[in-house]
Protein backbone atom coordinates (compact mmCIF):
# COMPACT_ATOMS: atom_id res chain seq x y z
CA UNK A 1 0.00 0.00 0.00
CA UNK A 2 2.79 2.42 1.22
CA UNK A 3 4.74 1.88 -2.73
CA UNK A 4 1.51 2.51 -4.02
CA UNK A 5 0.72 5.56 -2.70
CA UNK A 6 4.62 7.01 -3.16
CA UNK A 7 4.53 5.40 -6.99
CA UNK A 8 1.42 7.97 -7.49
CA UNK A 9 2.84 11.33 -5.47
CA UNK A 10 6.55 9.95 -7.28
CA UNK A 11 4.45 10.07 -10.61
CA UNK A 12 2.80 13.57 -9.57
CA UNK A 13 -0.41 11.88 -9.95
CA UNK A 14 -3.70 13.95 -9.20
CA UNK A 15 -4.52 14.36 -5.61
CA UNK A 16 -8.20 12.71 -5.51
CA UNK A 17 -6.26 9.48 -7.16
CA UNK A 18 -3.79 8.44 -4.33
CA UNK A 19 -6.55 9.75 -1.83
CA UNK A 20 -8.98 7.42 -3.44
CA UNK A 21 -6.32 4.57 -2.82
CA UNK A 22 -6.39 5.60 0.49
CA UNK A 23 -9.73 5.90 1.31
CA UNK A 24 -10.23 2.07 -0.51
CA UNK A 25 -7.60 0.45 1.75
CA UNK A 26 -9.36 2.25 5.09
CA UNK A 27 -12.39 0.44 4.04
CA UNK A 28 -11.28 -3.10 3.23
CA UNK A 29 -8.77 -3.22 6.61
CA UNK A 30 -12.20 -1.62 8.37
CA UNK A 31 -14.67 -3.95 7.37
CA UNK A 32 -14.15 -7.35 8.72
CA UNK A 33 -15.13 -9.33 5.77
CA UNK A 34 -13.12 -10.29 1.90
CA UNK A 35 -14.93 -11.25 -0.53
CA UNK A 36 -14.95 -15.02 -0.75
CA UNK A 37 -14.97 -15.51 2.58
CA UNK A 38 -17.51 -17.85 4.17
CA UNK A 39 -19.76 -16.55 6.43
CA UNK A 40 -21.73 -19.62 7.35
CA UNK A 41 -21.93 -23.00 6.91
CA UNK A 42 -24.39 -26.09 7.39
CA UNK A 43 -23.69 -29.83 6.51
CA UNK A 44 -26.12 -31.20 3.96
CA UNK A 45 -25.00 -34.48 3.28
CA UNK A 46 -21.79 -36.46 3.47
CA UNK A 47 -19.11 -34.20 1.36
CA UNK A 48 -21.59 -31.76 0.80
CA UNK A 49 -21.93 -28.25 2.40
CA UNK A 50 -24.41 -25.42 2.00
CA UNK A 51 -22.12 -22.10 2.80
CA UNK A 52 -22.93 -18.55 2.89
CA UNK A 53 -20.21 -16.21 0.68
CA UNK A 54 -19.09 -12.98 0.45
CA UNK A 55 -19.90 -11.60 -2.57
CA UNK A 56 -19.81 -7.66 -2.57
CA UNK A 57 -18.46 -4.95 0.12
CA UNK A 58 -20.13 -1.51 -0.38
CA UNK A 59 -20.25 1.90 1.35
CA UNK A 60 -22.97 3.84 1.69
CA UNK A 61 -22.27 7.37 2.05
CA UNK A 62 -25.87 8.50 3.96
CA UNK A 63 -25.58 6.25 6.30
CA UNK A 64 -21.84 6.22 6.99
CA UNK A 65 -21.76 2.32 7.10
CA UNK A 66 -20.21 -0.61 5.05
CA UNK A 67 -22.43 -3.20 3.98
CA UNK A 68 -22.24 -6.68 2.23
CA UNK A 69 -23.60 -8.89 -0.18
CA UNK A 70 -23.69 -12.61 0.31
CA UNK A 71 -25.15 -15.64 -2.02
CA UNK A 72 -25.64 -19.48 -0.82
CA UNK A 73 -23.41 -22.16 -2.73
CA UNK A 74 -23.01 -25.56 -1.91
CA UNK A 75 -20.12 -26.74 -2.29
CA UNK A 76 -17.88 -30.31 -1.53
CA UNK A 77 -15.63 -30.88 1.79
CA UNK A 78 -12.85 -30.76 -0.77
CA UNK A 79 -13.31 -27.32 -1.92
CA UNK A 80 -13.87 -26.11 1.17
CA UNK A 81 -11.06 -27.28 2.69
CA UNK A 82 -9.39 -25.36 -0.10
CA UNK A 83 -10.50 -22.40 1.04
CA UNK A 84 -9.75 -22.47 4.05
CA UNK A 85 -6.46 -23.79 3.81
CA UNK A 86 -5.60 -20.64 1.31
CA UNK A 87 -6.87 -18.33 4.40
CA UNK A 88 -4.56 -19.70 6.60
CA UNK A 89 -1.37 -19.82 3.97
CA UNK A 90 -2.03 -16.01 3.99
CA UNK A 91 -2.49 -15.54 7.69
CA UNK A 92 0.83 -17.40 7.89
CA UNK A 93 2.29 -15.13 5.27
CA UNK A 94 1.39 -12.11 6.72
CA UNK A 95 2.48 -12.71 10.40
CA UNK A 96 5.51 -13.81 8.90
CA UNK A 97 6.33 -10.67 6.97
CA UNK A 98 5.37 -8.37 9.98
CA UNK A 99 7.47 -10.06 12.39
CA UNK A 100 10.80 -9.67 9.63
CA UNK A 101 9.94 -6.13 9.75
Amino acid sequence: MFKLILNLLWNRAKKNQWQLQIGAYLLKKGCGYEIGQIVQEKRLERGKWRVKVITGIFYNFNTNEINHTAENRVITTEAKKRITSQKVLEEKKLEKYFRTK
